[in-house]
């Protein structure tokens, strides 16, 4: 008969060390928990463009958190840094928006400057995958950035 050996992830003993450290983080974490699970799990229609944008930043930075939470109590803080700086990324833009919301429409026409930036990069140091995009991409991001570069 198979006999299953127990597998262990990370440094068993760090959780440990961790939620003794900060134990009213990981009292209240479970609210946490709920609130993001409430938010992920409800249909949102009929809001304006910006609120929408705002919502799916904020499942993006409860995501984040949680990952970071569970890299970091096992003890593998590098990771856990990686998911803090999306979860940064995600919260400055969400609270930009929110203070800012006329700067929305600004905020997805830069992708057309973003775009044309990467095909730059490879046109630059990547010639051969250059190569291998389409002639329409090419010029689509290039038509996009040129309608969308005095804004910027």
């Amino acid at each position: 008969m198979h006999q299953r050996r127990q597998s262990i992830f990370g440094f068993p003993d760090f959780h440990g060390d961790v939620t003794r450290k900060f134990p009213v983080f990981f009292e209240v974490l479970p609210a946490l928990q709920t609130a993001l699970n409430d938010l992920t799990g409800e249909g949102h229609d009929r809001i304006s463009s910006d609120h929408h944008l705002i919502i799916n930043l904020g499942i993006l930075a409860g995501i984040s958190m949680m990952e970071t939470i569970l890299l970091g109590v096992n003890g593998f803080g590098p990771g856990a840094m990686k998911a803090v700086r999306s979860l940064l990324e995600a919260s400055i833009t969400a609270e930009y928006i929110r203070l800012f919301p006329d700067e929305y429409d600004d905020f997805f026409e830069w992708g057309h400057i973003e775009r044309f930036k990467e095909i730059e990069f490879l046109r630059e140091y990547l010639p051969k995958a250059y190569a291998q995009l389409e002639d329409a991409i090419i010029q689509d991001a290039l038509v996009e950035k040129g309608r969308v570069e005095d804004r910027f």
